[in-house]
């Protein structure tokens, strides 16, 4: 006696389904340009002495700590999860040292008032989950 398979078209279009919005998220994150230092300001809501400031803690931070700090406005990340936005946006940016992974972006959500800390594996140690929250409370208005 054969047997046939049992067909499940369901399984394929969940297949489908699952790759497409997985698609969608990645271009949310694909419509920002590279950075062009480590404060993008999307948003435009930095002033450039803010901004000029805050790049020369940055590339003090990386020369003396060997760690990368972005800082990144944006309006909205639209549909998509900010945790998924800020963690798509540090793995293209390529965050921190590949060797070292010490890396953080903070993402800054300026019409919803929300941001997001997102730390490379070689600094999870150094800025815990814990040290992230108190940040972030610290940064809403």
């Amino acid at each position: 006696m054969t047997t046939m398979p049992v067909r499940r078209p369901y399984l394929l279009a969940l297949l489908v389904f699952l790759l497409v919005c997985c698609g969608l998220r990645a271009e949310q994150v694909a419509k920002l340009p590279a950075p062009s230092n480590y404060v993008n300001d999307f948003a435009h809501v930095l002033s450039p002495q803010v901004t000029d400031q805050t790049n020369a803690l940055c590339l003090q931070l990386q020369q003396q700590a060997h760690a990368q700090l972005f800082v990144v406005t944006i309006k909205t990340p639209e549909d998509e999860p900010i945790e998924q936005f800020a963690n798509d946006l540090f793995q293209k940016w390529g965050i921190g040292d590949k060797a070292t992974k010490r890396g953080i972006l903070l993402l800054l959500v300026t019409q919803d008032h929300r941001g997001r800390i997102e730390v490379g594996l070689g600094l999870e140690g150094v800025v815990t989950d814990s040290m992230s929250g108190r940040i972030g409370r610290g940064l809403r208005p």
